[in-house]
């Protein structure tokens, strides 16, 4: 077995052989696909000048896409455009790479629309489509069509979310049995068509490439026939109108995030005004964002000894402050600080990322104002994060419509764990500001999934002040870690008492009634990061597809006490000072940041604070700021719905 690099230079010799012997007049599929592996090779050429390389790909690519098209061979054909357009992008060609791009797309969109009840073949177009959507935006943006890059990214958003929310098949569920009888139809067609190109050409009907295209027609004809009824059933586009229509107010500004090979693109709808702006920073690469802030690791023994990553195997790393603070240091001053420039008078945010940004607390990162001072986006403004401002405004329509608050349910350390000693500090000053007469505690064992889904009917607040974890090798397992019981709803692969992603996914618990959900817990913001690298598949996204408008929800894991702190300052803001969830958190994380020991003690119930802490006898230390660094304060963010206020009314 050689080298990487001999190996390489022995594919290309062998595809060239065999472009010999496959000609595009005998074998146009063998053709095509030896010039697509070609191509393939080399971008991944390691000898050679890497321009020369990067054009022999083209040329390869080039060919390989006449003939495989979305008419005859769509996945091939998607396949295709997305190798030819990563690399067409990092040329610069942006013409030739939008055009790859949106053939790819028409392509994925044919096998999405068609696999309604298949979702392995969705869930490989959800991963294989991320990246066209991304180039695509980049693409438009530099030719000048910001508008249209920032619905092009919504699109893609807004499609993953329905799907994993089930909204498609609700909506085709409540349809009429002859009109989605008549649709699942001509979806079967289609697939039975499909099918078909995967036979020998000469197999083929001579007559294929006509039936395909009339079949396809039939499905998008009876998909709007059920628009008329389900406007938002598999969607196909996303009007800029849709998008503007999200924000509350004149004071609220819009940044979406893209991150490609060439370049981070962030597209800002500045508060109070109309167009979409699109700032660069092409210095934030894909490769960059990954390997120097994400996940930076010793070669060749693969450890993480940097980066985002580093914090999360080992918070220690993070505890002190300064690992994290040089992190963001870098996030700000390098992504960041260009977008602030675009934000106008914006007192309000809605963060909408991609591609592993969604990971960092970008609210909290640094940025310097030009005057030589340093601010956040946390401190001009409330912010929210949203997988999709699309799907969020969709999901404000599916909520229930609420009126006066109603009970809240907490439940407290359902594991009896030792090491979570303030966790009953933080539910008791909870339920104080919420009213003891309108709060239900569920301590210990009986914090299980049968009694928390007995609960949430009336309850308008969940509160969970428990251990969560994020499964690192099955995502859709990451769990809410609640007391086991018998007859618990089950999910494939589900631990007892684990409330998982799953089971939201499939409905066996029902949050449509409640306004706010909160996950006082460890990493319950984490998210699919091994393929995707998407909001989507997380335990917010999850809540949020449930029909839940509003989720607080954790990066790392914080100490229990610094959370303790921040929760009962959140809920203060929300339920006595009548804040939204945004600016209620954006207080909490302030009060936070600047609380001395005394402060503490007071909030906490101050005798039993200070037993836990001998040495805070000593005055000078009871002035001390304990949680200043971003790793006790930062990592809880407001997904969703943060502008509407719960309360209605000053308490």
């Amino acid at each position: 077995m050689g080298s990487r690099a001999d190996n390489l230079e022995q594919a290309i010799q062998a595809y060239e052989a065999a472009l010999t012997i496959y000609t595009r007049e005998a074998f146009p599929e063998q053709w095509a696909g030896i010039q697509n592996n070609l191509g393939a090779a080399y971008c991944e050429r390691i000898r050679g000048v890497g321009a020369e390389n990067l054009e022999r790909a083209l040329e390869a690519y080039g060919k390989a896409a006449r003939i495989y098209t979305a008419d005859t061979n769509p996945e091939v054909a998607r396949r295709v455009r997305l190798a030819q357009s990563a690399a067409l992008l990092k040329t610069g060609r942006w013409p030739a790479a939008l055009q790859a791009s949106e053939e790819g797309l028409a392509a994925s969109r044919i096998l999405f629309d068609i696999s309604l009840y298949d979702p392995e073949v969705r869930e490989r177009e959800i991963g294989a489509s991320e990246m066209l959507y991304a180039r695509c935006a980049f693409a438009k943006a530099q030719l000048g069509r910001p508008d249209e890059a920032l619905a092009i990214l919504e699109e893609g958003r807004a499609r993953e979310l329905r799907y994993r929310a089930g909204r498609d098949r609700a909506d085709l569920e409540d349809l009429p049995e002859q009109r989605r009888a008549a649709f699942l139809q001509a979806a079967q067609r289609v697939r039975d068509l499909e099918a078909e190109w995967r036979r020998p050409e000469e197999e083929r009907p001579a007559d294929l490439a006509d039936k395909t295209r009339q079949a396809r027609q039939r499905l998008e004809q009876e998909a709007q026939q059920i628009r008329v009824l389900k406007p938002n059933f598999l969607r196909a586009s996303v009007d800029l109108n849709d998008i503007r229509a999200v924000l509350p107010g004149q004071d609220a500004a819009l940044v979406e995030f893209a991150v490609t090979e060439a370049g981070t693109l962030a597209l800002v709808l500045p508060a109070g005004q109309e167009g979409v702006e699109a700032v660069w920073m092409e210095s934030v690469t894909q490769e960059r964002l990954w390997k120097e802030w994400l996940l930076r690791t010793h070669e060749p023994s693969g450890e993480i000894i940097d980066g985002w990553f580093a914090g999360v195997v080992d918070p220690e790393v993070w505890r002190h402050g300064y690992a994290m603070q040089n992190l963001l240091r870098r996030v700000g001053q390098e992504l960041l600080a260009p977008v602030a420039k675009h934000l106008g008078k914006a007192k309000r945010l809605l963060l909408v990322t991609h591609g592993g940004l969604h990971l960092l607390p970008l609210e909290a990162a640094p940025f310097s104002t030009g005057n030589g001072t340093m601010t956040t986006l946390s401190e001009r403004m409330a912010v929210s994060v949203t997988p999709s401002a699309v799907f969020l405004a969709e999901n404000r329509q599916h909520a229930r419509g609420f009126e006066q608050p109603g009970r809240l349910v907490a439940l407290e350390n359902p594991r009896n764990d030792p090491q979570l000693l303030y966790t009953r500090y933080e539910v008791a000053r909870i339920a104080h500001y919420a009213g003891a007469e309108r709060t239900e505690r569920l301590r210990g064992k009986e914090a299980t999934l049968p009694a928390l889904a007995e609960k949430l009917a009336g309850a308008s607040f969940i509160h969970f002040s428990c251990h969560g974890r994020y499964h690192w090798g099955s995502p859709l397992l990451s769990a809410l870690e609640l007391h086991p019981a018998e007859e618990e709803p089950t999910v494939k692969g589900g631990e007892p008492g684990h409330l998982t992603l799953l089971h939201l996914y499939q409905g066996k618990v029902d949050f449509t009634g409640a306004r706010l959900v909160t996950l006082s817990a460890c990493q319950t913001g984490i998210t699919e990061v091994r393929e995707q690298a998407e909001e989507a598949v997380g335990l917010p996204g999850g809540l949020l597809g449930a029909g839940v408008p509003t989720v607080v929800a954790s990066l790392w894991s914080v100490p229990d006490l610094s959370t303790a702190f921040l929760m009962s300052r959140f809920y203060y803001h929300l339920l006595c000072q009548a804040h939204p969830p945004d600016r209620a958190l954006q207080k909490a994380q302030a009060d936070t940041r600047t609380a001395t020991w005394r402060q503490i003690c007071e909030e906490l119930e101050e005798q039993e604070v200070r037993k836990a802490f001998d040495n805070l006898k000593d005055e000078g230390k009871l002035n001390q700021r304990p949680f200043a660094q971003p790793y006790h304060w930062a990592a809880f963010q407001v997904w969703g719905d943060g502008w509407t206020p719960i309360i209605q009314e000053e308490a």
